[in-house]
């Protein structure tokens, strides 16, 4: 819900109760009936406005871990520095370097406040792509200039509009997105690098949703214990009661809660956790719209179950604190930890042990492949991970891994599936009797970064091709990802690689679809397309549903994709969309494990254009959106690749092309 002021009478009701002594309530019995509560959210208050100082219980001293501050990086001139405190705007804070991946102090040159101040709350957070995740950590912990609040004239005017009000400022609009990513890790190393002076008062509600969210309840509640005199805030009035709860304060917290609900502060989830709570009942959601950091705290602290119903579009800092929630059903926890791992934020090794943690019956276990023909979802992958950790026979685990690939790519969750299914692919050797694994095998190892293991799934193809049709087939099908990977002559004529791809896929039913990606991302790339491949596909079926930007992303995407030159830095050349040299897979690896592309100064164009790094990467992330780039227009994601080449981000360009072509089964 959205916070909003406190009126004056509720002011004088809680300064009130924080004066009045009193003991915690007594334990209710353990016979006590189970509360089964249906949430029906209502309307957030409208209170007026108002600010006097509030008295707060007594202060208790923190025990929580604190992280050392450091000074905030200034940017001057070429390089980073640490600078003088008070010459310093937080907003141009970062934690990364050029070897780590920063973007360059620069980024943001010649791209207006206003645009940014927008356009960062709508980044997608739920992505599946690695090298989508990786551009947006680094698009918000780049330390660089704040951008001007008038951009430098640019001679080609397609800018988004400016007249909107943007409020807030730019750190805590970066912290906010990094928060929802579940990379609190990022977010908390970004928060302790801030001087300390007086915070936005969005710092300090990040700060304690960390806290809740990784039920870190000294740091979160000594927050709250600060900001309850000096924010009326719905926020602070919540997590100030939920923190009186915590400390033995039933009786202040149980008044308050009256006293909330009198003043039509809705937020039925929280009213139903704190009486719960001070009751010591235990209690049961039925359902929960629209969790928060502070929901999820007071549930662990409740012992109360998640419902089964929690919406899919969750974001991963609410799903990676359900897969961790112990209490919770071991099919939610599956489901919460696919998607929290599938948008990055969770480690692999989590999601690894939950499948493994799995009971499964015996009749399970007898029959996986069955029962994965007939049904899909975490609970089937886990099954199928089991099976092939635990078989012996090489052929075995080559099915389960296969079928587990499968499904997961229909899903839309390939890569993740893939990288953590890594330690069973190891113990699959390449063999001739396996040939009908190696294209699947090729692709997992290519996801996963390791060229030796995929080239030597490759010649298994190679070698089998002259024996029958089928590998011939799949010989031809896999060449121009072969191409891409260096693992073909990078001077092979292009017309028949394309000719006899289209020749094998001729039974394909979704040959059409196919051939618009790979020839958009081959294009894009530098291979030349000719023209008579497009011909077979020059039709009149109907129109696929696919994903596009608004008109405005998408005018900038081609302005910035179609630039007068190619981009320059100072420290490494940078390769133009249009060469057909492809650089060494060690530093062009689709995963987490990729070296990142080096800018350590601003990029421009002649006649002084700037090339805009920091606008070219948050609308690229924005035009794609939370689906992927193996879901939107194989047009727009042409045009994204060029722009992120233009940009001096060749190695992110090829990589994020190769996430779209692997997870498409290309």
């Amino acid at each position: 819900m959205t916070d909003s002021p406190v009126n004056s009478s509720w002011v004088a009701a809680i300064s009130l109760l924080c004066l009045v002594s009193a003991g915690p309530i007594a334990h209710a019995q353990q016979t006590a009936p189970v509360t089964e509560i249906k949430i029906k959210q209502s309307p957030p208050s409208t209170g007026a406005a108002s600010k006097p100082r509030m008295l707060s219980a007594p202060k208790r001293k923190s025990t929580a871990k604190k992280t050392p501050r450091r000074a905030p990086i200034a940017v001057t001139g070429g390089g980073v520095q640490v600078d003088n405190l008070a010459a310093i705007d937080v907003n141009e804070a970062g934690i990364l370097v050029p070897s780590s991946g920063a973007l360059g102090i620069d980024m943001w040159r010649g791209t207006s406040a206003a645009l940014v101040a927008r356009m960062l709350p709508e980044l997608p957070v739920n992505s599946p792509s690695s090298t989508m995740q990786d551009l947006l950590r680094r698009l918000l912990l780049s330390p660089a200039r704040a951008p001007q609040s008038t951009a430098i004239p640019d001679p080609n005017p397609t800018q988004l509009p400016t007249d909107v009000n943007v409020g807030g400022s730019l750190i805590s609009k970066r912290l906010k997105v990094l928060v929802e990513t579940g990379d609190f890790e990022g977010a908390n190393e970004l928060l302790r690098s801030l001087p300390d002076v007086k915070r936005d008062p969005e710092l300090n509600r990040l700060d304690a949703d960390i806290g809740f969210y990784t039920h870190d309840l000294k740091r979160a509640c000594a927050l709250a214990e600060r900001e309850i005199s000096i924010q009326s805030t719905a926020y602070w009035q919540k997590a100030f009661n939920f923190c009186q709860i915590v400390n033995g304060e039933a009786e202040r917290a149980a008044l308050g809660l009256s006293l909330m609900r009198e003043l039509g502060l809705g937020d039925d989830v929280f009213f139903a956790l704190a009486e719960a709570l001070i009751a010591k009942e235990p209690l049961v959601l039925t359902s929960l719209p629209d969790p928060t950091a502070l929901h999820l705290a007071m549930m662990r602290e409740a012992n109360a179950k998640f419902p089964s119903d929690i919406p899919g579009a969750v974001s991963p800092a609410v799903s990676r604190t359900i897969a961790t929630s112990p209490l919770t059903s071991q099919e939610i926890r599956l489901d919460a930890a696919e998607r929290a791992d599938t948008a990055g934020a969770l480690p692999k090794a989590t999601l690894r042990q939950l499948y493994a943690s799995v009971d499964f019956s015996e009749a399970d276990r007898a029959n996986p492949l069955s029962r994965a023909e007939v049904e899909f979802g975490p609970m089937v992958r886990a099954l199928l991970y089991h099976t092939a950790l635990t078989q012996t026979v090489p052929t075995a685990k080559a099915e389960a891994t296969s079928r587990a690939f499968s499904l997961a790519r229909d899903e839309g969750r390939y890569a993740s599936t893939v990288q953590v299914f890594e330690p069973v692919l190891h113990r699959i050797p390449p063999s001739a009797e396996l040939k009908w694994f190696a294209p699947q095998a090729v692709r997992a190892f290519l996801v996963i970064g390791d060229r030796a293991r995929a080239k030597g799934w490759y010649q298994i193809i190679q070698s089998s091709a002259g024996l029958n049709a089928d590998s011939r087939r799949a010989l031809e099908k896999f060449k121009p990802i072969a191409w891409l990977f260096e693992f073909e002559d990078q001077n092979m004529r292009s017309d028949k690689m394309i000719t006899d791809w289209s020749k094998a896929h001729e039974n394909d039913p979704d040959v059409s679809e196919k051939a618009a990606l790979l020839f958009n991302v081959l294009e894009a790339l530098g291979l030349n397309i000719p023209e008579n491949a497009w011909s077979p596909y020059i039709t009149a079926a109907r129109r696929s549903a696919v994903s596009l930007p608004s008109s405005g992303v998408w005018r900038r995407i081609v302005a910035l994709a179609n630039g007068d030159a190619k981009a320059t830095t100072s420290s490494s050349p940078v390769l133009p969309p249009t060469s057909l040299k492809t650089p060494s897979l060690e530093a062009v690896q689709v995963g987490r494990n990729r070296s990142p592309q080096v800018i350590t100064s601003v990029l421009e164009q002649p006649g002084g254009r700037p090339v805009r790094v920091g606008e070219t990467v948050m609308l690229s992330l924005i035009a794609i959106g939370n689906a992927g780039p193996a879901t939107i227009d194989p047009f727009v994601l042409n045009q994204v690749i060029k722009a992120l080449g233009q940009a001096g981000l060749t190695q992110e360009a090829r990589a994020l092309a190769l996430d779209a072509v692997l997870a498409k089964g290309l």
